[in-house]
């Protein structure tokens, strides 16, 4: 990650133009803040309340992760900003009063079709101070905001017409001046254009469409998101590389999913210690979720790497130090069919922890979802990070089944059990 140094201005232009653009800004409305305050996508919220008279509701510690918990919130607000795996991580969940903003990344196509009501999809890089398209569906980035100008160019710097893939360019007022001490990098992705404006070089494609809104194409680079978070797959490749037995090391996404291709010296190392060696150095969302052994890395013709030819993840469990445990009771065999689907792998031992087999923490919420509907009771998303086994679950979740079950008259809990006639005489 770098420092991106905006100015007032560009904030001031942002501030003034975006509560109308996406319909917000009545005064008195309730705005749920869900991300960090420092960040600068929670800053399309703040400023919007600040500057038109509204109300920022936030969640309780452990909300953003609890289907449960978020079914209440989500309702009682009038405007929602979410990262679309975010969202698909709870749903089905209500939606807000009066509008839901998606930003971050591309929204998936299938969660795209279940949305209703107002959706404003917010594109823009943090170098473009929050957003600087919109548009009224999730299905295209959209066009410009006031002030601000996007331009598809091809590789020279020319415009390309409606339809054709090009390079996505911003400029106006909302440009940041460049990343701090760095003068390279910010000499390489802010350029000079004519009239004396700059432009920043997004690293999107994009095309025009025919109505005039911008659809989003990919990355003209190997930057990628992962759940809302930027991700250089050089940083995690280095890393890689520092483990005493890697020798050579790629990363890619696949299907919402952080992929690495190693190629080593010897056997590779278990799931387990790759993932203690990048924890030392890189957050959740750069940790792959799956490792590929190659014997060697596939080159094109003219010796560099073809991505092309990397071959997909499979779905066979993970190599992992513990060993594997078949489920041995009803709940277990249930959590291990929970977790095989969501994880995409065909075989889950009881003893596996969540987190080794490409687990995270939105997947986790994922879990807790199933889990409720299967069995009726809550795990928190929490106890994942202290008891990250499918025994562990298991017991959890009898545990509440029993406390449930406790409460209960001796009648309900006999019905609950599957007794056809409580009322019997014994």
């Amino acid at each position: 990650p770098k420092g991106v140094v905006i100015t007032h201005r560009a904030l001031t232009n942002y501030a003034t133009v975006i509560p109308a653009r996406l319909g917000l800004g009545e005064p008195g409305d309730t705005y749920g803040l869900i991300t960090p305050a420092t960040t600068d996508f929670g800053n399309t919220i703040i400023l919007t309340a600040l500057t038109t008279g509204g109300t920022i509701r936030t969640p309780e510690a452990g909300t953003v992760t609890n289907p449960a918990a978020m079914a209440q919130f989500v309702p009682a607000v009038d405007h929602l900003k979410i990262v679309p795996s975010h969202l698909a991580s709870l749903w089905p969940l209500p939606l807000p009063r009066k509008a839901l903003i998606l930003g971050g990344e591309a929204t998936p196509a299938d969660l795209a079709r279940e949305l209703t009501g107002t959706v404003v999809n917010h594109y823009g890089p943090t170098e473009t101070t929050i957003g600087v398209l919109t548009h009224t569906s999730a299905d295209a980035l959209g066009t410009p905001l006031p002030n601000v100008t996007a331009r598809i160019l091809d590789e020279h710097l020319q415009p390309v017409p409606p339809g054709v893939p090009g390079h996505l360019h911003i400029s106006g007022p909302q440009l940041a001046r460049g990343y701090h001490n760095n003068p390279v990098h910010t000499a390489e992705q802010f350029i000079p254009a004519d009239g004396g404006e700059r432009l920043y070089r997004t690293g999107d494609l994009a095309r025009y469409n025919g109505d005039g809104t911008i659809s989003y194409l990919g990355r003209t680079d190997h930057q990628i998101k992962i759940r809302g978070h930027r991700v250089e797959t050089a940083e995690v490749e280095a890393v890689l590389r520092g483990h005493p037995a890697v020798t050579a090391a790629v990363a890619a996404k696949h299907d919402h999913r952080l992929i690495a291709y190693l190629v080593c010296d010897g056997t590779p190392p278990p799931t387990e210690e790759l993932h203690r060696h990048l924890r030392k150095t890189l957050p959740e969302h750069m940790i792959p979720s799956t490792f590929i052994p190659l014997a060697s890395l596939p080159l094109t013709g003219n010796g560099k790497l073809d991505r092309r030819a990397l071959p997909e993840p499979g779905t066979d469990r993970p190599d992992l130090v513990t060993g594997f445990h078949e489920a041995a009771t009803p709940t277990e065999q249930a959590l291990v069919e929970i977790w095989s689907d969501l994880l995409k792998l065909d075989q889950i031992g009881v003893t596996d922890n969540f987190f080794d087999l490409g687990g995270h923490s939105l997947l986790a919420t994922q879990v807790v979802t199933r889990i409720r509907q299967r069995f009726g009771v809550s795990v928190g998303v929490g106890t994942f990070f202290n008891q990250p086994t499918v025994r562990e679950i298991a017991e959890n979740v009898e545990d509440a089944i029993l406390a449930e079950i406790e409460d209960m008259s001796e009648t309900d809990a006999l019905r609950e059990l599957g007794d056809a006639d409580p009322e019997a005489p014994r």
